[in-house]
């Protein structure tokens, strides 16, 4: 049952994320916003298709502390951009967002040890807030930053 969950996971993880270019000197609105966003989630998805696959050629814990990494990077790289005030409040929630899922993420590391029986909810609060991502970047427009949970 666990290594089911977490080859799931790794699919979900695996079918796309986010992560950003850094910091713009003028707010980014419209089209300009748009790519910045896009790109900060191809980077992010290149990283984590990089990644192997559990438990060939990685542990399940480095694994987990790598998409950790990668998430947490990309909430950095979207929050430094300067974003119009149209976009801001849903911008800065998107990064609060991501910066969650790389803290669940770090959890799971350490679940995987310390308490298999709690990889059930670590699961669901991920694929809640991955879920909670992918509405905020539908409502940004950002299409590119959708991942298929399946």
């Amino acid at each position: 049952m666990r290594i089911t969950w977490l080859l799931t996971v790794v699919a979900a993880v695996g079918t796309g994320a986010c992560q950003s270019s850094g910091s713009d000197t003028a707010a980014l609105v419209g089209d300009g916003y748009v790519e910045a966003i896009e790109t900060i989630c191809a980077d992010t998805n290149a990283r984590l298709d990089a990644l192997p696959s559990p438990p060939d050629g990685i542990s399940a814990t480095d694994w987990a502390d790598e998409v950790a990494l990668a998430f947490g990077a990309e909430s950095e790289r979207t929050r430094d951009l300067l974003v119009d005030g149209s976009l801001r409040s849903t911008h800065l929630d998107f990064a609060t967002t991501t910066s969650e899922l790389a803290g669940r993420y770090r959890a799971l590391s350490t679940t995987i040890v310390d308490d298999p029986d709690g990889i059930g909810a670590i699961s669901t609060e991920i694929t809640e807030l991955t879920l909670g991502r992918n509405d905020l970047a539908s409502e940004l427009g950002v299409n590119g930053c959708v991942r298929d949970g399946s």
